[in-house]
C-alpha cells in the first residue's frame, strides 16, 4: 500500500462544502487577520513556508456559514489548470466549493507542486536553526483562509485556519546515509579495505529513508584509482515486517527496477555516478526503510600505493537540494622495497626475479615497469592486452607496488649476479598493514629469517652467496701431481737399479 507518511499530516484541505473547525471563534464575517499557525518538532535548517490557497471572504460559526473565494494567485490552478478537477469556482463571484467524492490527497500534492512555481504568494519563510529541535516555528498575523505549508524536508500538510489557529507536527525526517566496502580476508564490511592492484572492490551504501521522502538523489564520487562497474549496481529495498514480538520480526526485500524505480547517470561533473529515485517509489516509503545500493570498481593503475588510501565518498540529495551527512571508505594498496646484496651487506646488481602467490607452483603475478626501479602488478586490461610480456624484476634496489596486505608474496630469483650463486627456492614476503585513525597507513615486511638480512618498514634484502673457486687445468694442481709423480718413478728405478747390481756381485 503506498504510504501516506509522505504527505504526512495531509489533514482535508477541503471536505464537502469546507467546513471548519468546530470550536472556530465566531467573528460574524469579520476578517481581522488573527490566523496563526504553530509548527512543532521541527528541524534545524529546514525552511517552512505556507501558501494561502483560498480566502474565508466571511463566516459564522454559530450558523456554521462559510464563504471561500479564490487568492487571485491560485486562479489559474483551480480554473483551468490541474486543481480544477477537485473544486468548483463559481464565475463572476470565484467562490469555491468542493465536488463531491474528489480526492484530497491528490489535490494536496498537485497543489503542493504548483504552489512551487509561484513563490511569491508564500506569506512567510523561516529557515529554522533552533538551539533545541523542538523549538516551535510560528505564522502570525495570517489573514483567515485555507493554507498549504510545505518544508524543504518534504510535503509537509495542509490546513485551514478558520479556528483562527492551528498547530502542525513535523513528522518528516532527516534521512541518513553509510557506506561500506568489503574486506576480502574476513569477508566483512567496514570503512575500510585492502586489496591488490587489479581486483574488484565491493561497495555498499544504506540509504535510511524516513517520512516525506522527497526528491531522493545519491550521490557518489570514486578517487581516480577505483573504476566504476555501472553495470554491478544493484538496489534493493529492505523493509522490517513486524512481528508480535520483535524476534519475529522479519526484512522483506525487495529489488528495485532500473529505469523504473531509479536512473542511474555517470555524466555529471564531479561525481562517478548519481542514482536519482523515482516519484512513485518514493510515495511508497516509510519511516525506517532501507534503500541498499550495491555496486563494485576495479583497484587500477591510478592506485594510491599507502599513505591515505583511495577515497569513495557518498551523499543524499532530498527535499528541496537539502543535504544529508557525507560518508566516505578508504581502501588501500601497498608496496615493498628489494634490495639485492652479498653477504657482507653489500648492494648488488643484475639479479632478475618473477613475483608469485605461492612458494612452489602457483600463479605468476604480472608485472608492469613504471619507471626506472619501479614495478607496479599489472591490471587485467593490462595483462590481457596482444603482446603483454611480465616484467621482470631487475634489482639492484627497487620498489613493487600495488600489493594487499596480510597475504604471502614469493620471490623467484631467475637471474643471479654475475659470480654469485642462484637461490633455490623462492622467497617469501609478507606485507601487515596498519591504519591508523587520520587515514594514513604503514606497512611491515616480514620474511625468512635465512634468506633476508633486514626486515624494515617496508624493505626486504635478499642476499647472494658468491661461488668458490674451484682449480684450473694446468694449473698449480696439476703441476703438483706430476712432480709427486716423477719423483716417484725415479725412486722406484733408483731402487731397482740397485737391486740388479746387489743380483750380479751375488754370482
Amino acid at each position: 500500500m503506498k504510504k501516506i507518511l509522505k504527505l504526512l499530516l495531509i489533514f482535508a484541505f477541503a471536505v464537502v462544502q469546507f467546513m471548519p473547525y468546530a470550536s472556530v471563534s465566531a467573528l460574524n464575517g469579520k476578517n481581522d487577520n488573527s490566523g496563526e499557525i504553530t509548527i512543532s518538532n521541527v528541524k534545524a535548517g529546514q525552511t517552512y513556508k505556507i501558501y494561502q490557497v483560498l480566502v474565508l471572504e466571511s463566516y459564522d460559526t454559530e450558523k456554521e456559514a462559510y464563504t471561500y473565494k479564490v487568492n487571485p494567485a491560485w486562479t489559474q490552478f483551480l480554473t483551468t489548470g490541474e486543481g480544477k478537477d477537485y473544486v468548483n469556482v463559481e464565475t463572476g463571484t470565484n467562490i469555491v466549493t468542493w465536488k463531491e467524492g474528489a480526492d484530497v490527497k491528490a489535490f494536496s500534492e498537485k497543489a503542493l507542486a504548483y504552489a512551487k512555481t509561484i513563490t511569491a504568494t508564500v506569506s512567510q519563510t523561516v529557515p529554522t536553526e533552533p538551539a533545541e529541535p523542538t523549538s516551535p516555528v510560528k505564522f502570525t498575523n495570517l489573514n483567515l483562509g485555507y493554507y498549504l505549508v510545505d518544508s524543504t524536508l518534504g510535503a509537509l500538510c495542509n490546513l485551514t485556519t478558520t479556528n483562527p489557529t492551528a498547530s502542525i507536527e513535523e513528522k518528516n525526517g532527516i534521512p541518513t546515509v553509510d557506506k561500506e566496502v568489503k574486506e576480502d580476508s574476513t569477508n566483512t564490511f567496514g570503512s575500510t579495505n585492502k586489496d591488490q592492484i587489479g581486483s574488484t572492490v565491493y561497495f555498499k551504501t544504506t540509504i535510511n529513508a524516513q517520512n516525506g521522502a522527497e526528491n531522493y538523489k545519491l550521490y557518489d564520487k570514486m578517487d581516480a584509482g577505483l573504476t566504476l562497474n555501472e553495470s554491478s549496481i544493484e538496489i534493493v529495498l529492505e523493509r522490517t515486517i513486524e512481528g508480535e514480538t520483535s524476534e519475529e520480526n522479519t526484512v522483506q526485500k525487495i529489488t528495485l527496477e532500473k529505469d523504473k524505480d531509479y536512473t542511474v547517470s555517470t555524466t555529471e561533473k564531479g561525481y562517478t555516478f548519481v542514482i536519482d529515485f523515482a516519484k512513485d517509489f518514493e510515495d511508497t516509503l516509510v519511516a525506517e526503510d532501507k534503500i541498499v545500493v550495491s555496486y563494485n570498481a576495479i583497484l587500477n593503475e591510478n592506485a594510491v600505493v599507502g599513505g591515505t588510501g583511495n577515497k569513495n565518498e557518498t551523499h543524499l540529495v532530498y527535499g528541496d537540494n537539502n543535504k544529508s551527512n557525507y560518508d566516505e571508505t578508504r581502501t588501500y594498496t601497498f608496496s615493498f622495497d628489494l634490495i639485492k646484496v652479498n653477504n657482507k651487506n653489500e648492494e648488488l646488481s643484475g639479479a632478475e626475479f618473477d613475483l608469485y602467490d605461492a612458494a612452489t607452483g602457483g600463479n605468476k603475478i604480472n608485472l608492469v615497469k613504471t619507471e626506472d626501479n619501479t614495478y607496479r602488478v599489472a591490471t587485467s586490461e593490462e595483462a590481457s592486452a596482444e603482446g603483454f610480456v611480465s616484467a621482470k624484476v631487475v634489482a639492484g634496489s627497487v620498489t613493487i607496488k600495488g600489493l594487499d596486505d596480510d597475504a604471502s608474496y614469493y620471490l623467484e630469483e631467475t637471474m643471479a649476479p654475475n659470480g654469485y650463486n642462484k637461490l633455490t627456492s623462492r622467497v617469501e614476503v609478507k606485507l601487515t598493514a596498519n591504519i591508523v585513525t587520520d587515514n594514513t597507513s604503514s606497512v611491515a615486511v616480514s620474511g625468512e629469517e635465512s634468506t633476508s638480512v633486514e626486515y624494515s618498514q617496508d624493505k626486504v634484502s635478499i642476499i647472494n652467496i658468491t661461488g668458490a673457486l674451484l682449480p684450473t687445468t694446468g694449473g698449480m694442481g696439476t703441476v703438483l701431481f706430476v712432480t709427486i709423480g716423477l719423483i716417484l718413478v725415479l725412486g722406484f728405478g733408483v731402487l731397482l737399479v740397485t737391486k740388479l747390481r746387489i743380483s750380479k756381485m751375488a754370482l
